[in-house]
């Protein structure tokens, strides 16, 4: 890692920049920052990080070493989101599988389901890859399409195993509602009114 400081800091704007031993400017955003234990940084704050590029070639910070001290304060925070999110989770699981081995159609859902589960996985084993190398990133909205096509117990896990898209509230929330649509949807589907249902009979 290199060490430098922080020389810029807009807060209206959450990003700002280290100046590094060599003089050199790198971009750093508050994400970055919060995951390191830096909740009110400002400039003259010393860090080491790692650098890396965005997609358009960019230098950046891409990681930070935790703060002395805030370490706990970031994983409790980090914790206290994902257990908002994530009792839903536990809860909703069950209940959509449930409703899968419940159908008529139990083989036909099962098999869609491991499918898109085992598809949107691999998408976020890839976009946690390319984040890290400064590469082209799995667009959010195509995660969230497959979990709501059934996806999401797959898009859960690898949220949860590569502990990837966890920190940003907007993307959970969205994710939250794709689930639950999703589960919506699969009771809709399996109801005597539509198609699924009568082709299983």
């Amino acid at each position: 890692m290199k060490k430098g400081k922080l020389v810029q800091w807009n807060g209206a704007k959450g990003f700002g920049f280290i100046q590094t031993e060599s003089a050199e400017r790198v971009f750093v955003h508050i994400s970055t920052l919060k995951r390191a234990g830096y909740f009110r940084p400002k400039a003259g704050d010393v860090v080491l990080f790692e650098q890396g590029t965005d997609a358009k070639g960019r230098v950046q910070a891409i990681s930070i070493a935790p703060k002395k001290g805030g370490q706990a304060q970031a994983a409790n925070s980090a914790n206290s989101k994902k257990d908002m999110i994530d009792y839903l989770m536990y809860g909703l699981l069950p209940l959509f599988l449930l409703m899968v081995l419940s159908s008529p159609t139990r083989l036909l859902l099962g098999a869609l389901v491991l499918m898109l589960s085992a598809l949107v996985f691999g998408m976020y084993w890839f976009d946690k890859r390319q984040a890290s190398k400064g590469g082209w990133r799995v667009p959010e909205a195509n995660l969230h399409m497959v979990s709501l096509l059934g996806g999401w117990p797959g898009a859960w896990l690898a949220q949860q195993s590569l502990r990837h898209k966890t920190q940003k509230t907007t993307f959970r929330v969205a994710f939250l509602a794709s689930a639950m649509l999703s589960v919506v949807g699969l009771a809709y589907l399996i109801s005597e009114k539509t198609l699924l249902a009568a082709w299983a009979l």
